[in-house]
């Protein structure tokens, strides 16, 4: 079964207001979270397992054998959940449940299985025919980054916001885009020079029409969005690239 997030575009009168669409489960307060017993949505849900189960060897300059936490960062979510199931870690993790592996292996991967296959735009079907240049991200209304300003004060004025609270009652579902095999997103969406940027813990960036949500290009990072994509000119950056059909 497929694992997708969403984003959701809301709008009204032409004008757009991205917002989240998830689920949470409220903790009482003062109350100590269990310890994982099963699989818990989040792709960092495996530190736990990891701290308990593995870092007395994986981590420890003593055991020559035992690849360090940089090294098994490198590799695969599903690379170290065969290693626990048909591979050399199976006596070592016979003790945790597949649910418990699968957290574990996307926790050091930095991102969820399946990702590095489902989570390109090539392989989506609502991709935008044409990729024109990108305009001025300061020429028009945007939220570029974490904050529109330097103050980090997270206030958009009115003129570049051009929604009322009046008018919020009146939203409407625009489009909705799905992040494929998503687990958890800590990244804030971007919107400059009529996009969408943003990424999730499947490793993606995705560059999104914010009138229609079809998709423009993707960028495959090797581990977890997390922060808000800051759109600008690139100069004098040496061996900087543009992604993949930008």
């Amino acid at each position: 079964m497929k694992r997708y997030l969403h984003i959701v575009m809301i709008a009204a009168a032409g004008l757009g207001v991205l917002v989240w669409a998830g689920a949470f489960t409220p903790q009482a307060a003062g109350q100590a979270p269990a310890p994982p017993s099963a699989f818990v949505p989040g792709t960092e849900s495996g530190f736990a397992t990891f701290q308990t189960q593995c870092a007395s060897c994986h981590g420890n300059p003593n055991v020559d054998r035992a690849p360090t936490p940089n090294a098994l960062r490198e590799m695969t979510p599903e690379k170290i959940y065969a290693a626990m199931t048909t591979g050399l870690m199976q006596q070592q993790s016979s003790a945790l449940n597949d649910g418990q592996k699968k957290a574990l292996a996307e926790f050091m991967a930095g991102r969820p299985m399946g990702s590095a296959t489902s989570g390109s735009a090539e392989n989506m079907g609502f991709q935008c025919r044409t990729n024109p240049p990108l305009a001025d991200p300061a020429a028009g209304p945007s939220w570029n980054g974490w904050s529109p300003d330097l103050a980090n004060t997270r206030f958009q004025p009115a003129q570049v916001a051009r929604l009322t609270a009046a008018q919020v009652p009146r939203l409407k579902l625009k489009w909705a885009f799905g992040f494929p095999s998503g687990v958890s997103a800590n990244a804030q969406p971007t919107v400059a020079s009529g996009r969408v940027f943003v990424g999730s813990d499947n490793g993606f960036v995705y560059s999104i029409d914010a009138k229609t949500g079809c998709v423009y290009w993707s960028f495959e990072t090797g581990s977890i969005i997390r922060n808000a994509i800051t759109v600008g000119a690139v100069t004098g950056a040496g061996a900087a690239k543009k992604p993949p059909g930008h």
